[in-house]
């Protein structure tokens, strides 16, 4: 009998056995390893595009805060002719009643 009751045989199967488990966990960690990677790349680019779109949309915003200026500028001008205008109409009513 040997040692600790395991013969060579017995110590071979079970080194066997766990040296497949190894290989499997092996594989399992290389499937899940190229699963990751494969959604990292997907990450990425999303965050990529993501990043792009912030640009684009900081842009627009500048320029719809450029376009808001121009269009108050708008706005207060023809409010000057209006009221202008209105003195005008007021004036020559005004002077038509005193006649």
């Amino acid at each position: 009998m040997e040692p600790n009751g395991s013969s060579p045989a017995n110590r071979f199967e079970r080194i066997e056995r766990l040296l497949e488990k190894m290989v499997n966990s092996y594989v399992h960690f290389v499937e899940q390893h190229g699963r990751l990677l494969e959604e990292h790349e997907r990450f990425t680019g999303e965050h990529k595009r993501m990043l792009n779109s912030q640009v684009v949309l900081a842009e627009q915003m500048t320029r719809v805060v450029e376009l808001q200026k121009q269009l108050a500028d708008a706005v207060k001008q023809t409010d000057d002719r209006v009221n202008a205008l209105i003195d005008l109409v007021q004036g020559s009513t005004r002077n038509r009643r005193v006649q």
